[in-house]
Parts: structure tokens; C-alpha cells; sequence
């Protein structure tokens, strides 16, 4: 790419108008996928969402942010172009990614029955991989879902967390997407041998195979250990460590087992560097790893992996808690009643002989999360959700949760695993980087 070229694309770039950060960008991804899965849940082997993904064009997605010569310059130079720069937009992480190429480019095609698979690139870390592809056909893909994901490694399905999200428009003859994995532990990259595979909802129920193999080193993960132990509102938390690798910064915590009140979720949390910069949670639907219930969680952030910082403002806020022996609910689905239902959860329950109705008329905007899923009956054994479906406006919001309630030996007791009522504290701590 010569410099007259250079410049006219940097100059292409910066001339978008665009609105400010992506507000705009992630509440009508929010409110497409609210309206879908009000439609329709289903479960999916290893946690694989069916949700939906407004599709938004590609000068929308773009923030107001000079853009380097050297990003265009490598952005010019790989496939799908379009696709990463709404990739990297927003995010100053995304686009030192890009940057530094650790985007590895793939750029395999598999057709069968008149629809195309490509697997477009990934992004690698310790912790996790991202994969994005394209669904392509000739004809519309309007009413196409995708019915199963599977992601292989060496020939073994991976222990972690997969995510995706598939939605086509009327009309739209193809669709571009990501596959997320998530570990806890450090993959290891010993091998670098993978294997897509998607199951289409098709007359033909097609399935698609892409094999791939990741070429490029493994950036190793920066670790920063802190055994910082804080208070909020009188409950202990142990702040263990700050791992900081491409794709997300990941912070490990514990709960003390004797506080007096359960902790449920962190609805607010940033890390800042010296420089102001904001490394924000991840805005794909990950935000962490385990819940505050077992005593041990992670708390995803974006990374600027590629920058070298001399220190971070670790700041959390939002505490949702509710006191111990009250954070539950216990339902008895034989006489449609709700048992015992703590005085702070503001909610309207309804029993139905297979699900579970709860609405909210205040706070709403908060309240777009599950109150509960699993539960446990009388004589110990697991109650699972088989599928739900959530619906909201400006002055109410409703979950419906149905259960599979064969063998089940009444009353059901389900744990409180999110609801907004908060802790006034707040915990700030400084984090120094220097090795």
C-alpha cells in the first residue's frame, strides 16, 4: 500500500459520522434480542444462545477516533475489511489487536446446499478464542437459524463456555457473526489443530465442517497478583488477582462464607489507566466466569493487552445482595403457590403447573435479567429451566421460566441468583503494573 493510498483511506475513515461510542449501537442490539428471545429460547448443547443481533451498517458502528496510518495500513491489506472495522470500533483493545495482526486471518469456505460457511479469522489468548464467520447463500436465509454449534480441539470438545448469536433480516442473503469460547483454566495451544461445526435449520438440516489451524504464537497472559482484601457494607471480598491477556483482563475474587449478606452480581465495574482510559466490561454478553454464590468468580474486562500502562484504578459499585436465609424463593407447582418470597423482592410471582411468571413494575430497567433458574426439590434432586421467554417495556418486565417437572417431589426452592437490590459501597484500589 503506497502513502497516497495510505492517506486517502485514513482520510475515507475519518470522514464517517458517527454517533458517540456506540450508546445508540449496543441498546438496539439489546432490544432486538430482547424482542427475539420474547418469540422464542431454546437450549442449545454448551450454553450456544440462539439470540439475535441487529444488523447495523458499517458506518454506524463507527466511533469519532482518529485512526492511525499504520491500523488502516494493515485493515487494507485483509480480507473482509468492512467487517473489521466494525470490529474494531469503539474499542482502542480491538484495534491494537488488529494493529499488532494478532487478528489471524482464515479465510476458508465450505458450501453445501446452497449455504456457505466462511470462517473469516480469529483471536487467540490463554483464555479463550473468537471466531468470526459469514452464512451466505443465493436465495434469502430468512428463516435459517442455526441449531447446533460445536467447536472442537484436537478432536475433543472444549470445557468451556460457547457462545454465538444468529439473525437474519428479511430479504438478507447473508449473515456475519462470532463464535465465543471462554475457559476458566489456560487452554493449552500444544495443539493448535480446531474444528467448526454448524447445524443449520434448513429443509436438509445441513450441517457444515470447517477444520482450521491456528498458525500464529499464543500471546502468554500478564499476571498481576493483589491479595487486596476490601470491604462493602461490612461483607469481606479478597481481590486475588489481575490477569491481562489479548482479549479480555480478567479480575478473580472470593467471598467470605461468613458475611451476613449473599452477593449475587457487580453491575458496575471499570478499570482506568494513568491516561483516563476506561477498559469497560465486555459489551458480547461474557461478563465473567462462576457467581459470587460459590465463593468464587471472574469479572471480564476489556483489554489494551498491547498497551503497557504503569498502573489501573480498579473500580466495582452496584453490589446486588440480598441477607442470607432471604435469598430465595420456594414454589410449590403441584398448588400453583409461591411459598416464601423475601419482603426486598419487589416482584409479582404467578405459578403455572409448568413455569414460572414474574414481572417487575419498578425499576424495569434494571430488572432484564433472571431472578433464578435451577432449583432444588424436596428430596434433593435438580429442577433445570427448559426454556423461558422475556418481554419489556418502559413500565413493566416479564421472565417466564418453565421447568421440567417429571419426578419432581414438591416444594421447589430456587436460589436468588440476580435481582437490583444494592449495597451502598463502593471499592476503589490502585493497581501498580510495573514488573
Amino acid at each position: 500500500m503506497n502513502q497516497i493510498d495510505q492517506e486517502r483511506y485514513v482520510k475515507l475513515l475519518n470522514s464517517i459520522a458517527v454517533p458517540p461510542l456506540e450508546t445508540a449501537i449496543l441498546e438496539g442490539r439489546r432490544k432486538v434480542r430482547a424482542e427475539q428471545r420474547a418469540q422464542r429460547i431454546r437450549s442449545v448443547k454448551r450454553g450456544f444462545i440462539a439470540a439475535s443481533v441487529v444488523v447495523v451498517l458499517f458506518a454506524s458502528l463507527l466511533v469519532g477516533t482518529r485512526w492511525s496510518p499504520a491500523l488502516a495500513s494493515t485493515l487494507s491489506q485483509i480480507p473482509f475489511v468492512s467487517e473489521l472495522v466494525e470490529l474494531v470500533a469503539g474499542n482502542k483493545g480491538m484495534q491494537d489487536i488488529v494493529e499488532h495482526q494478532y487478528y489471524e486471518v482464515i479465510d476458508k469456505t465450505i458450501t453445501a446446499n446452497n449455504l456457505s460457511l466462511t470462517l473469516k479469522g480469529a483471536i487467540a489468548d490463554e483464555y479463550g478464542l473468537v471466531l468470526y464467520y459469514r452464512v451466505s447463500s443465493s436465495e434469502s436465509l430468512e428463516g435459517i437459524n442455526v441449531s447446533e454449534l460445536n467447536v472442537t480441539h484436537n478432536g475433543q470438545e472444549i470445557e468451556g463456555g460457547i457462545s454465538s448469536s444468529f439473525f437474519v433480516r428479511e430479504g438478507e442473503k447473508s449473515v456475519d457473526d462470532q463464535v465465543t469460547i471462554n475457559v476458566m483454566k489456560p487452554f493449552d495451544y500444544s495443539s493448535k489443530q480446531f474444528m467448526l461445526e454448524m447445524k443449520f435449520t434448513d429443509e436438509h438440516q445441513t450441517v457444515i465442517t470447517i477444520p482450521f489451524e491456528l498458525k500464529q504464537p499464543i500471546a502468554p497472559t500478564k499476571r498481576y497478583p493483589l491479595q487486596e482484601e476490601v470491604l462493602v457494607s461490612g461483607q469481606r471480598i479478597w481481590l486475588e488477582e489481575l490477569s491481562i491477556s489479548p482479549l479480555r483482563a480478567q479480575l478473580t475474587l472470593k467471598i467470605d462464607e461468613q458475611n451476613s449478606w449473599q452477593l449475587l452480581q457487580i453491575d458496575s465495574a471499570e478499570l482506568i489507566d494513568e491516561h483516563g482510559e476506561q477498559w469497560g466490561t465486555i459489551n458480547n454478553g461474557m461478563v465473567g466466569w462462576g457467581t459470587l454464590r460459590d465463593g468464587e468468580a471472574g469479572l471480564y474486562f476489556q483489554s489494551n493487552y498491547f498497551r503497557n500502562p504503569e498502573q489501573l484504578t480498579l473500580r466495582l459499585g452496584q453490589f446486588q445482595a440480598l441477607p442470607k436465609g432471604e435469598d430465595y424463593i420456594e414454589i410449590d407447582f403441584a398448588q400453583q403457590k409461591v411459598l416464601y418470597q423475601p419482603e426486598q423482592i419487589d416482584l409479582q410471582l404467578t405459578v403455572l403447573p409448568k413455569s414460572v411468571v414474574y414481572t417487575a413494575t419498578e425499576n424495569v430497567q434494571q430488572f432484564n435479567r433472571q431472578l433464578f433458574s435451577t432449583g432444588i426439590d424436596a428430596a434433593g434432586k435438580e429442577v433445570f429451566s427448559s426454556g423461558g421467554s422475556y418481554t419489556s417495556s418502559d413500565t413493566e418486565a416479564k421472565h417466564n421460566i418453565w421447568y421440567n417437572l417429571e419426578g419432581v417431589v414438591n416444594p421447589v426452592r430456587f436460589a436468588i441468583s440476580s435481582y437490583p437490590h444494592m449495597l451502598p459501597d463502593t471499592v476503589e484500589l490502585e493497581i501498580p503494573l510495573t514488573q
